[in-house]
C-alpha cells in the first residue's frame, strides 16, 4: 500500500459502520481517533449510543472516553487485516488512553473491516 492509498476519511466511514455498539459500555461513548502523522482531518471523534453512530472531524464538545492513536496508514493496514491488531497493540504502534471498560474491549467493539478476510496478492503474485 502507498501512502497516496490511504484515505483516512474513507477508512472512518468505514469504522463508523462497523463498530459494535454492543460491545460498548451502556449511554453514550465518545471514541477520539488521532493521526499525528496527518496535518488535515488528523482527528475524528465518533459519538455511540446504543443505536447509532455519529462521526464527526469536529471536536463535537463532549467528554472522551478513549483516544485512539496511530499513524493513518497502520490504522489502514490494522483495518485491512495486513496487519495484526495484538501486535500494533503490543509494540504501541496503536495506542489506548481513557476508561479501561472502554479500552479492554477494543478488540471486541473495534472489529476489522470485512474486506479482512479477503486474501490479497503476495508481492509474487503482483509481478
Amino acid at each position: 500500500m502507498d501512502e497516496d492509498d490511504v484515505d483516512v476519511t474513507f477508512l472512518m466511514f468505514d469504522i463508523q459502520r462497523n463498530i459494535l455498539l454492543d460491545q460498548l459500555p451502556d449511554g453514550e461513548t465518545v471514541l477520539c481517533f488521532q493521526f499525528p502523522d496527518l496535518d488535515q482531518f488528523g482527528t475524528w471523534w465518533l459519538v455511540c449510543t446504543e443505536d447509532d453512530v455519529d462521526l464527526c472531524h469536529q471536536d463535537p464538545g463532549k467528554d472522551v472516553n478513549a483516544y485512539i492513536t496511530c499513524r493513518s496508514r497502520h490504522m489502514m493496514e490494522i483495518w485491512m487485516g495486513d496487519l495484526p491488531l495484538a501486535a500494533a497493540l503490543k509494540t504501541g504502534t496503536i495506542k489506548l488512553l481513557g476508561e479501561i471498560a472502554v479500552c479492554k474491549r477494543f478488540s471486541k467493539w473495534f472489529p476489522l473491516s470485512q474486506a479482512a478476510v479477503v486474501p490479497r496478492p503476495t508481492v509474487t503474485e503482483r509481478g
